[in-house]
């Protein structure tokens, strides 16, 4: 519930309690669902999950472009004003979401937990290298159509809030990522297969993910994270 026009946006298809309108929301996704750049998005056969009569047995799955926050070391309960000492770096994340399971009131884990339903990469960019994060803009396409696009400054929270408050939650550690949430333009498209998605942040890159339908073989090949970490003299922007 990072962004304004994302929390109207959501007003549209689900009942939100004033309660957590304005507040930060936080969830977790499985480990099984990480990812990485130019890895495969599958969309999972969801029929044996609801009845309903689809086009296609995945249903309605989107992307949401959001900036990752790669955790240096562990903390727990840490202060605003110490949380950037314990960022190892910044990264894209594409938070895939299955939407016909979340209007339909499935747990937030399961909407967002399918297999290959976080990608994020394709570099860390050290903290150092960035100076003001919150600044960075952004974009997330699909077969070369924008559906979102705005900065980070328009989040309602600052990356340091967001990360103190999920240390209060979680003790986190050292390769966590937190994320900042997404802005609006979640329902104006649909993802199938042959689709290729792009999830763009400034001064760190594009993140580029194909889209296939699931089959019982599919894996992942992620990489080592080190290989993630990148300076300005060696990244490349696509």
């Amino acid at each position: 519930m990072s962004y304004a026009a994302h929390n109207a946006e959501l007003s549209e298809w689900f009942r939100i309690g004033d309660e957590i309108k304005g507040n930060p929301f936080y969830f977790v996704k499985a480990p099984s669902s990480i990812s990485s750049h130019e890895q495969p998005i599958y969309l999972p056969d969801i029929t044996p999950l609801i009845r309903k009569n689809f086009a296609a047995p995945y249903g309605q799955v989107t992307g949401e472009v959001e900036l990752g926050i790669v955790i240096k070391d562990a903390m727990h309960c840490v202060s605003p004003d110490d949380v950037r000492k314990h960022i190892l770096g910044y990264t894209v994340f594409n938070d895939i979401t299955q939407r016909d399971l979340e209007i339909a009131g499935y747990p937030v884990c399961l909407t967002k937990g399918f297999h290959s339903f976080g990608p994020l990469g394709p570099y860390i960019i050290p903290t150092e290298e960035i100076a003001d994060p919150q600044a960075l803009h952004f974009e997330l396409r699909v077969n070369d159509t924008v559906y979102q696009k705005g900065s980070l400054s328009e989040m309602l929270f600052s990356i340091e809030t967001l990360v103190s408050i999920a240390s209060h939650i979680f003790a986190l550690e050292p390769g966590d990522v937190v994320t900042t949430g997404s802005p609006p333009g979640l329902f104006d498209y649909h993802l199938s297969p042959g689709d290729v998605i792009e999830a763009e942040i400034e001064q760190i890159g594009i993140l580029r993910n194909s889209v296939a339908f699931a089959r019982a073989d599919t894996s992942l090949s992620l990489p080592d994270p080190q290989n993630l970490i990148s300076t300005h003299s060696t990244k490349e922007k696509s």
